[in-house]
């Protein structure tokens, strides 16, 4: 059965660092970052993310991320792909629930968030799932 669920997450932690820099090109960063999330999706996130950073200000950047949550009041863990990018200060991705990645009573579950937003305090976010 397909379900929907809202939620919001804030960032709680960034920490940057340049693996490589490429003459007129841009560079190659790695990112860990942290995020907390409220609402019909509830826990925490640990991301690591590889971006590509464009001479003109722009990224494009896939990582992973493992959360700790619980949804709609069925507790475990999984692990979302981010794939997207950054472009005029709005990021575009989508999220995909890692298969065979839930533990616990998200043991089976998969999904999708469609994500875009420029910086803000606190995101939105619609994550369709089956489980």
């Amino acid at each position: 059965m397909k379900l929907k669920t809202e939620s919001t997450f804030k960032i709680t932690g960034w920490d940057e660092e340049t693996i490589s820099e490429q003459e007129e090109s841009g560079k190659l960063t790695r990112a860990h970052v942290t995020k907390s999330y409220q609402g019909g999706l509830q826990g925490d996130g640990v991301v690591e993310y590889v971006m590509a950073h464009k001479s003109d200000g722009s990224a494009t950047f896939m990582g992973y991320e493992k959360v700790e949550a619980s949804i709609n009041d069925k507790s475990g863990s999984f692990v979302f792909e981010h794939r997207g990018e950054f472009k005029d200060g709005i990021v575009d991705s989508v999220w995909s629930i890692v298969e065979d990645s839930g533990t616990g009573e998200l043991k089976g579950i998969s999904g999708t968030v469609n994500f875009k937003a420029g910086h803000q305090d606190e995101y939105p976010i619609t994550l369709d799932y089956e489980l």
